[in-house]
Formats: C-alpha cells, structure tokens, sequence
C-alpha cells in the first residue's frame, strides 16, 4: 500500500497482527516497529494492561498496523476503531492453540 492510499483514507488500521498473550504482543511488536521505521507505516501495541485513553491517542495519531490481543481487537472492533471491511491482511499467531 502506497504512502498516497494511505493518506487518502485516513489512519484505519489496515493490517491487525492478533497475538494470544501480552509477551507475545510485545516479541512481536518490537520486530514489526523495524519494518514500519523503514517504510513509514504506524505502528502500535494493544494488551489488556494499556490504559482507553493511551489507546485512542495511540489510534488517532498513527496507526496502520496493530499487534493486538483477541480481547483488545474484539472491543477495538465494538467501538469502531478497526473497521473489519477496511482491512487488507489479518495475521493470526499461535492459531493452532
């Protein structure tokens, strides 16, 4: 996805990377932030232990990719944050557990 296609459509988080657990997340998150650096892309983490508000300011200020937990992703998904029709990839870790 081009930087132009990205700016035309707002920060609606294209690519969620779901995760079971918070170490998770967190191995994952700082391996993806190398490549989002690189190639200009936003990038944040979502745990159960990150504050509404911290979040929302995360979401607002530059977010096209997620790594988040199911339970984080589901309420992100309630309260119209991540718009499932606006995604382009979904990545599922660990789907075999």
């Amino acid at each position: 996805m081009s930087r132009t296609d990205r700016k035309s459509r707002g920060r609606v988080p294209f690519a969620p990377i779901n995760a079971l657990t918070r170490e998770i997340v967190l191995q994952i998150h700082e391996q993806v932030r190398k490549f989002c650096d690189r190639y200009q892309y936003g990038c944040i983490k979502l745990y159960e232990r990150i504050s509404s508000s911290y979040l929302q300011r995360e979401h607002d200020s530059r977010c096209d990719i997620l790594v988040i937990t199911p339970e984080r992703l589901n309420e992100f998904i309630f309260k119209g944050y991540v718009h499932p029709k606006k995604l382009r990839y979904v990545v599922l870790d660990e789907v075999d557990r």
